[in-house]
């Protein structure tokens, strides 16, 4: 037997190849474990070596003076931890136990360093003052054991001290101060587009299943929009809030699509001569489209009747209330409706139908494409000049115009192939949902925002422009691929776009949890309160996406072509081609430049010819796509003609004033949970900035005490 104890332990003793070696506490060795001494692998010690616990075989303190006896070989005892020594996030079990034991001066104890621990790396919090030095990583650790039984009894000796790691937290980390932009404002304008939110919710809530009162009164548009828009406060946390919508009628697009080079009219064909010539150029014609007296006033009267309209102007003018009444006070109350909804001057009547307030016809017409397009073709004749005007064939159509109008009236329709022609027209359900909401934004001090000869789009880009140039990050949310172009890291501008697939929250949900009907509740539940699935899509993901850049998305539709909006592109020439050929040339003017180049510009022939026949076609459609504040767009318009100076301060989101009367609107509309919570102090209330100016009020004053 002891002739076996001598083979099994002499190693461990002595020091053999494959073991550990006893050294003094608190040196620095390298240790070769038995399976990494196999491999030929070393492992360094850590900062702070493990405790262990050795039977000595003489112990007790050493007389003063004399030398420390040498240690007895022992056998090494890994060390195991024990209720009476918890471990703490710092790693000092070993150090309390060490602690608790009477100070003596005894001999240093030899005990065998174990295979070192593995550690983590992680980035350090940042400085209080925020100075964004260098950012420095901190190793943790983690701390020995000790064993239970009779050896946790046996005090390790201290180790050397060493700087103290500072211990990983499990806390949730605070979320990020608002962006501070260099004129010192922070805070973020949220800009919904309302006509996406409205189709999205016609067709596609509740699966096909429509909203409606008990009367009939159709609410799917109204009740999906305005769910969407809470969960969005909830998940950008903006300090202001516009909602935009399209306006009813022709706009300047509408106007130039008269001459679309790709239309075969005689209109077309003459205007894509003009461009050849160079005698013509789309967006030199845009901004004299838009400095056309007669669109600027429009602008002019329906900006000050939004701007001067009060939530209650949004409501019905005789009853007091938000939906109609009854036939019969509907029709004893006709005389005073009428003298409240007519105006002397046309601005009266434009701000009844552009700014959301009570519409006497209840309800918006059909598209702008089946109206008048008499005025369409007037602008455009005096925009182009008389002598470009009569060589497209307009100067005919003015004059039949003029004597249709004095025999008794004419209409001028716009050409069938004309800008976003030929969409499936809606039903009246869709546009009495449509009036409601924007009614009832209008009552909740959220101005719906509309402007004559503009698309909500437009607004979008020049609101994006006066909030980044009053310091403000924007966040846009809608579905329009149009407006990638709006993005810009550089001045926090980000957009929103639906999300493909379920979101995580309703996949996690939706999952299995043992079966039985309560996974099948969590999933529903996550589905119906799941009402924010967007993204977040900077520069990087635009990319991704189209495989260019925000500033090149309008190059990249002229090349490309959009069916949606019936805009043209070059023949033979789709996606993937448009990619190459922006990345290779950087931009249309440079893709032109180098098919004019001949063979030396390195484009194939058939391509070659494709880009010049269909010139004009292309940069038709760039000026067409891009959006009005974005770079290259057309800026005919004095930005304060179409929003006023100070209506990001009117867009802040300071909660709504007549919370009783928003209340009872929702409460006609049957929505009751929505009602419940919009009084003063409600959840809807505070959602929407209730009680904000109070307590920033309470808060300057606490601060100036």
């Amino acid at each position: 037997m002891r002739s076996l104890a001598g083979r099994l332990w002499g190693p461990a003793v002595c020091g053999g190849r494959t073991s550990c070696q006893l050294l003094p506490a608190g040196a620095t060795a390298l240790a070769t474990s038995t399976r990494a001494g196999a491999r030929g692998r070393k492992h360094a010690c850590s900062r702070e070596p493990r405790q262990t616990a050795v039977c000595a075989a003489t112990e007790g303190p050493a007389e003063a003076g004399a030398a420390p006896a040498a240690p007895s070989p022992v056998k090494a005892r890994r060390a195991r931890r024990t209720t009476s020594q918890p471990r703490g996030s710092d790693g000092s079990a070993a150090a309390a136990t060490a602690e608790a034991a009477p100070a003596t001066d005894s001999a240093p104890t030899s005990v065998a360093p174990t295979r070192p621990r593995r550690t983590r790396t992680k980035p350090a919090a940042p400085s209080e003052e925020g100075s964004g030095g260098d950012a420095t990583t901190t190793t943790t650790t983690k701390p020995a054991r000790a064993r239970r039984g009779a050896a946790s009894a046996k005090k390790a000796s201290p180790a050397a001290p060493a700087a103290q790691a500072p211990a990983l937290s499990l806390q949730v980390q605070p979320q990020a101060e608002p962006v501070t932009r260099p004129n010192g404002r922070s805070g973020v304008l949220l800009v919904v587009d309302g006509n996406y939110l409205a189709n999205r919710a016609y067709y596609g809530y509740g699966n096909g299943q429509r909203l409606a009162t008990s009367k009939g009164v159709p609410t799917s548009i109204t009740y999906s929009v305005v769910r969407t828009l809470r969960a969005a406060i909830r998940s950008v946390r903006p300090t202001a809030l516009a909602v935009v919508f399209d306006h009813r009628g022709p706009t300047f697009r509408a106007a130039l699509s008269v001459l679309d080079p790709s239309s075969r009219t005689r209109a077309g064909d003459a205007a894509a001569r003009l461009v050849q010539q160079g005698r013509l150029d789309w967006t030199d014609l845009a901004n004299r489209l838009l400095a056309a007296e007669p669109l600027r006033a429009d602008l002019r009267a329906v900006g000050a009747a939004q701007d001067a309209a009060n939530p209650r102007a949004y409501l019905h003018p005789a009853a007091g209330t938000f939906l109609p009444p009854d036939a019969a006070v509907a029709a004893a109350a006709s005389p005073a409706a009428a003298a409240s909804t007519g105006d002397d001057g046309a601005a009266g009547a434009a701000s009844s139908r552009a700014a959301g307030g009570w519409n006497a016809e209840y309800g918006a017409t059909s598209p702008a494409t089946a109206e008048d397009g008499g005025d369409v073709v007037r602008m455009l004749a005096a925009a182009l000049g008389p002598e470009l005007a009569a060589e497209c064939g307009l100067t005919d159509v003015v004059a039949a115009l003029k004597a249709g109008v004095a025999e008794g009236g004419a209409r001028a329709l716009l050409p069938p192939a004309a800008y976003k022609a030929g969409r499936t027209p809606k039903d009246e359900e869709f546009y009495v949902d449509f009036r409601n909401l924007q009614r009832l934004l209008g009552l909740m001090a959220i101005p719906p925002l509309s402007r004559p000869w503009l698309e909500a789009d437009d607004l979008a880009g020049l609101l994006v422009r006066q909030a980044v140039s009053e310091g403000l990050g924007v966040r846009i949310l809608t579905g329009d691929r149009d407006l990638f172009q709006l993005v810009d890291d550089a001045h926090d501008v980000a957009l929103l776009y639906p999300r493909r697939g379920p979101s995580a929250a309703a996949s996690a949900a939706a999952a299995p949890r043992g079966g039985g009907a309560g996974g099948s509740a969590a999933a529903s539940a996550a589905r119906r309160w799941d009402d924010f699935p967007f993204d977040q899509l900077r520069e990087a993901e635009v990319v991704g996406a189209l495989g260019v850049r925000p500033g090149l998305v309008a190059d990249y539709k002229a090349l490309t072509g959009d069916d949606s909006d019936r805009l043209p592109g070059v023949t033979g020439i789709g996606p993937k081609g448009a990619v190459q050929l922006l990345a290779e040339y950087g931009s249309l003017e440079g893709v032109r430049r180098a098919a004019l180049d001949g063979a030396a510009g390195g484009i194939a022939p058939k391509r070659r010819a494709a880009l010049q026949a269909d010139w004009p076609a292309a940069q038709y459609t760039l000026t067409m796509a891009r959006v009005l504040g974005s770079p290259g767009a057309p800026s005919g318009l004095p930005p304060g003609e179409v929003l006023p100076d100070r209506l990001l301060q009117r867009l802040a989101l300071r909660g709504y004033e007549e919370a009783g009367v928003v209340a009872a609107a929702l409460a006609e509309l049957e929505m009751w949970t929505l009602a419940r919570e919009a009084g003063p102090g409600g959840e809807l209330w505070r959602d929407f900035g209730g009680g904000a100016a109070a307590g920033a009020g309470a808060a300057a004053a606490q601060g100036a005490a």
